[in-house]
């Protein structure tokens, strides 16, 4: 549901709400105000992305010294890998609903480039 159209924000909390860990669905201000829910759901996002590059970052050595074999560091990785490609585009769709819901923000896609296709028809280089 686009922002500005009739209940778009309770559409943005139902969404925002699944990212965020169980215990702050028991919380009646974070839907009663979905720009507060917002916030906290970008600051969770931000926590969680950081701590998939960190990771990512220390599982070859610190699992190397304690004897992991090389295979399983390596699908330990790929797994770190495919969360934090997730957790970055969560982490996008989440700001620009965050900015929308926060700041009123509302983006727009850019205009289509119409192209000119005038010096095509005269032969080429035109």
């Amino acid at each position: 549901m686009p922002p500005g159209t009739e209940g778009w924000e309770d559409s943005a909390a139902r969404w925002l709400i699944q990212w965020m860990p169980p215990g702050y669905r028991r919380h009646d201000v974070l839907r009663q105000q979905p720009a507060i829910l917002a916030y906290m759901a970008r600051r969770e996002i931000e926590s969680s992305l950081q701590a998939a590059r960190c990771g990512f970052s220390t599982t070859r050595k610190d699992l190397h010294e304690v004897g992991v074999k090389p295979e399983v560091i390596e699908k330990a990785l790929g797994v770190y890998s495919e969360a934090g490609a997730r957790l970055a585009q969560l982490e996008r769709q989440v700001n620009l609903l965050a900015d929308a819901l926060i700041r009123g923000v509302r983006w727009r896609p850019p205009p289509r480039r119409t192209q000119d296709h005038s010096s095509r028809r005269r032969g080429g280089m035109g």
